[in-house]
Parts: C-alpha cells; structure tokens; sequence
C-alpha cells in the first residue's frame, strides 16, 4: 500500500516549516509595483518589512495612488486556509500545490522542479473578486521566494476585468536569495465591477510560500472646502 499516513504528513509539514524558518534567518523584503494598465513595474529590495508610508510613497512615484494606505479599505481577503468570502464574493482555486496548509499554518508552499518549461501548466492560483468599487483599486499578493540560480525566476500577474479590454502581463523578479515579497498590483475595474486575476510562477521559480491575496480601493478624496470670510 503506497497511500501516505497521517505520521508521514506531519513529519513532511514539519519538514516544510523548519525550512521556512531556516530559509527566514537570512532573508530580506522586496516591494514590487505593477501598473497594470501600463505594463510598467518597479522593484525595490529592503532590509526590513515594508511599512506604510514608504509603501504609498512608492505606490505614489507610479502616478497612480495618492494617500495613506492605512485608510484603504480591503474589500477582499483569500488566504489559502480561507479561500472564499461571500460578501463581496470573492474565490480562490490554487494550483499544483505541494503542500497546503503545513501543520496548520495559512500558507501553500510550491516546490517547482528546475526543468519546467514555459509550454508546461504552470503553478500558481486563480482568484475571482465581484463587487469592485469604480475607482483605482491594489491587489496585494504576499508570498516568499527563491530561484534556482543567479538568473532571477518571474511571478507572472494577469488580470481580466469584466467588460474591459486584456490587461498587460505584469512580472516581478524572483532572485535566488529566500525573500518576503508584497507585490502591489493596481489597476481600473471594468464597468463590470469585475475582475479574475492569475499569478503563475514561472521557469527558474524554486520554492514559493504564498499566504495571501488582498484587494483594496483607493478612498474618494473631497476637494477641501475653505471658510469664506
């Protein structure tokens, strides 16, 4: 009998998580910001988590966005441990997972085999968000990484709006070191109020910790109203 145990899952999730945390020793943080209206992405390496305000301050160099993040609302939020949300809806399918959820902790972990090809079904996820507001919008993907070699692997994001035209594919380097990376990715909803999004890792991706994907719109700012007097 080849079925694998319970005993065998445990000693595998432990396994995945002592190499979490192994891998956690020396890593660094990396801040990506996608447009995908324009295809353009910008990658700054950290060396410690992002924050607040440099993340809008970045946000903002794109032209896009224009105040604190602290006062965006999340309107979506699909974990591997939550994938499904009914109001607004939203859902996630996940793809050739190795491991899902080690030993209880809200995470996929991805082992990707050195010689995938481009041609090859890659590994990543689907998630559907309904119910967007009419105005710029971030999807928010955090995930840890690492690539095969010294030639980066690619996080490769697209996204369908409803009734809107194809967006652009958007990419964001992996490097060989182990990194905790935030990939900002923003955009205008379609009048569909719509919007399916795929992130694939492709060729030269290693290992892949993702833990969750968020969506968040920009607050509508009122012009200042001033005393007359």
């Amino acid at each position: 009998m080849n079925a694998t145990q319970p005993s065998d899952d445990a000693a595998r999730d432990r396994g995945v998580l002592r190499q979490l945390a192994e891998l956690a020793e020396s890593q660094h943080w990396v801040h990506h910001v996608a447009d995908l209206d324009t295809g353009e992405v910008s990658t700054t390496p950290l060396d410690r988590p992002v924050v607040p305000l440099s993340r809008a301050e970045r946000l903002a160099l794109s032209g896009r966005w224009h105040d604190l993040p602290v006062i965006w609302t999340t309107s979506h939020r699909l974990s591997p441990r939550s994938p499904y949300q009914t109001s607004p809806l939203g859902w996630m399918s996940l793809y050739d997972v190795g491991i899902n959820m080690p030993d209880g902790e809200d995470l996929a972990w991805w082992s990707v085999r050195e010689d995938l090809q481009p041609t090859d079904d890659l590994p990543g996820l689907r998630a559907v968000f309904e119910g967007l507001p009419q105005q710029r919008t971030v999807v928010t993907i955090r995930l840890s990484g690492t690539s095969w070699g010294s030639q980066p692997g690619q996080v490769k994001v697209q996204a369908f709006t409803g009734g809107g035209p194809e967006s652009p594919t958007v990419r964001a380097p992996i490097p060989a070191t182990f990194d905790d990376h935030m990939i900002d990715v923003t955009f205008t909803p379609g009048p569909a109020m719509h919007v399916e999004v795929f992130v694939s890792l492709e060729p030269g991706i290693h290992l892949a910790a993702f833990r969750s994907i968020t969506v968040a719109a920009q607050p509508i700012l009122a012009p200042p109203v001033f005393a007359q007097g």
